[in-house]
């Protein structure tokens, strides 16, 4: 089987097509693509619409169907559990910290930092 392939079931997407995997900045990230009979619907709904994808350029937001919002937090959680933290605190807190963190600064919103952070505030409180 291949590694797209062992990605995509053992991440849960169904009704994509992983096209690519690569490893950026220690995290694992998947290119996906809703397979042919997904495309073109309403992510909502699912009715059929061929307006949503005509253009050139990016994809149109309708298009964006739910396996690829799948894999996303699917990754996500991938890189919690690789770097050691509980998915659903890092979620809870970073969902709320990100609406008013700087954008420059949002590398330090990754599990890795986040996880250093939360055990420097632990250490400063215990001092």
């Amino acid at each position: 089987m291949q590694l797209r392939k062992v990605l995509a079931t053992a991440l849960g997407v169904e009704r994509v097509v992983v096209s690519g995997v690569t490893i950026e900045d220690g995290a694992l990230v998947l290119a996906v693509w809703p397979v042919k009979a997904e495309r073109r619907r309403c992510s909502r709904c699912g009715i059929r619409c061929p307006g949503y994808d005509s253009g050139s350029g990016t994809r149109r937001w309708r298009a964006q169907d739910i396996g690829q919002n799948t894999a996303i937090l699917h990754t996500i959680v991938a890189n919690c559990v690789l770097a050691g933290v509980n998915p659903q605190e890092y979620l809870a807190d970073v969902l709320i910290r990100v609406q008013s963190h700087p954008a420059n600064r949002i590398a330090e919103l990754t599990p890795e930092r986040w996880k250093a952070a939360r055990a420097e505030e632990a250490a400063a409180a215990k001092a």
